[in-house]
């Protein structure tokens, strides 16, 4: 008796993923078993379904979690592409305040000079000369 119950643990065991195929082939064998080892038996089957279900709650989790991490990593990406526009804008306006700037100064120190914008050049920002 002791083997046919070691056997049914062992197909217990080898069938944990598919909880309806292993009542049907449970219930077949149950006839041959003592009544202490039919209660263990629905017992370890109640436990392996509650196994099955944490088990596939943890896959759910995983997916959600891995889902989740890459809209991070996503984001991050973004976040770093952005920057680096806005670190280059910044660089882009502080160049065109220090011409503002010379601009300016040649202004104050010779007031006769006229100051106008220049064509575009390649599509580039309007150019700043001296005339």
């Amino acid at each position: 008796m002791s083997s046919a119950f070691e056997d049914t643990q062992k197909t217990l065991t080898a069938y944990a993923d598919e909880l309806e195929e292993m009542k049907i082939y449970i219930h077949r064998d149950l006839a041959t078993l003592p009544k202490e080892y039919v209660t263990m038996v629905n017992s370890y089957l109640t436990e392996a379904a509650k196994n099955i279900k944490l088990r596939r709650q943890v896959e759910e989790f995983e997916l959600k979690y891995e889902k989740a991490r890459g809209a991070l990593f996503d984001s991050v990406h973004e976040r770093d592409k952005i920057k680096a526009e806005l670190d280059q804008f910044t660089l882009d306006v502080d160049k065109e305040l220090e011409k503002l700037e010379a601009i300016e100064t040649l202004m104050r120190e010779q007031p006769s000079i006229q100051v106008g914008r220049g064509i575009l050049v390649d599509g580039k920002d309007e150019q700043y000369t001296v005339q």
